[in-house]
């Protein structure tokens, strides 16, 4: 129980970190850090915490469409632009995953959010 104790602030604050690197990109991680630091006591103060959530989603169109401009420019062996993409990308939270379809062998690239 002593040991249990010992550590809590530890966990909460593992967790507190998590939440305020998912708050960068999803509106609902930043609805929970909000609540979580108001049910600790953090936001007393007078400044005020507050969310643009159109600032905050990620567009799957947007993604998609950036996705498309990296394989042109790695088509035409423009390999610093592509790069560029991807970095964007990551920045944004957006991992891209490239494969060859078993199908046709043709290079596809897959995405997920919150990496």
């Amino acid at each position: 129980m002593v040991i249990a104790c010992l550590n809590q602030e530890w966990y909460i604050s593992e967790d507190l970190y998590d939440l305020a690197r998912d708050a960068r990109r999803s509106a609902a991680a930043a609805r929970i850090l909000k609540d979580s630091a108001n049910l600790l006591g953090l936001l007393q103060n007078a400044r005020q915490f507050t969310v643009d959530e159109a600032d905050l989603e990620i567009d799957p169109a947007a993604i998609e469409a950036l996705i498309a401009e990296r394989a042109e420019a790695r088509a035409a062996k423009d390999w610093a632009r592509g790069d560029e993409i991807r970095d964007k990308l990551a920045s944004m939270g957006v991992a891209l995953k490239d494969a060859k379809d078993p199908e046709t062998g043709n290079l596809i690239t897959t995405w997920e959010a919150g990496q």
